[in-house]
């Protein structure tokens, strides 16, 4: 949030567009041609695990109910 180096770097990736391969835009960016999740992981841990804390109170499927939609009159169901 707010570095000038991650912008910079964002710049630089986002000049090239389409005119590379993205790994080679990688490589030149940041010195590496592989890209993981691990810092989105730990950045959202909080919320994945306040998400998991609350879907641990919900019920999975849906509720009995004995409803069935209304037949439209004058319907004979030969499609």
């Amino acid at each position: 949030y707010r570095s000038t180096e991650a912008g910079a770097i964002l710049k630089k990736v986002l000049q090239a567009g389409s005119s590379k391969l993205w790994p080679d835009v990688l490589q030149e960016a940041i010195g590496t041609r592989e890209i993981n999740a691990n810092s989105l992981m730990k950045y959202f841990e909080p919320v994945t695990k306040w998400l998991q804390e609350q879907n641990v109170k919900e019920t999975l499927g849906w509720p009995e109910f004995n409803w069935v939609p209304p037949i439209p009159e004058g319907y004979t169901g030969n499609g």
